[in-house]
């Protein structure tokens, strides 16, 4: 009897086991996303994912986001990947730092000095795009294009 359970438990456990992560799998979603009009390939790309409004569009500190990644720009351009997501609402927004300082760098009345881009290539009147107009839904793999504005 005492072998049988000793059996039975580790198929049961591995049964178990295998079920939550082909669960867990079916459910990670895969953000990629291009950015493409970089004036230069000074600095570096900041790259933050939103999935709420409260961060969006350029927080002054990158733990804000959902994720952050600083990537290098080659040949007026930069790729990065967003992995194991959960299915929701998000939105991506995009500094080209190139005083690698990590910040926006703005003017006066705060216009951006810097190159700046949101998901779906939208634009604020009189202020930066909102969370609402820059966010699209991601189920399992999605791929963006962003362009820098300057």
């Amino acid at each position: 009897m005492y072998r049988r359970i000793k059996i039975k438990f580790p198929i049961k456990l591995s049964a178990l086991l295998s079920v939550w992560l082909s669960t867990h799998l079916l459910y990670a979603a895969t953000l990629d996303v291009t950015i493409s009009g970089f004036k230069n390939n000074a600095g570096s790309t900041l790259v933050y994912l939103h999935n709420q409004a409260s961060s969006f569009p350029f927080p002054t500190q990158s733990q804000k986001a959902l994720s952050f990644r600083q990537v290098k720009i080659s040949n007026q351009s930069s790729s990065v990947t967003f992995d194991k997501l959960e299915p929701g609402t998000y939105a991506v927004s995009i500094i080209h730092d190139e005083n690698k300082d990590g910040l926006l760098q703005t003017n006066f009345i705060g216009i951006p000095e810097e190159g700046v881009g949101v998901s779906k290539n939208v634009h604020g009147h009189f202020g930066p795009p909102s969370y609402q107009d820059a966010s699209f839904q991601l189920n399992e793999h999605k791929h963006l294009n962003i362009k820098v504005h300057y």
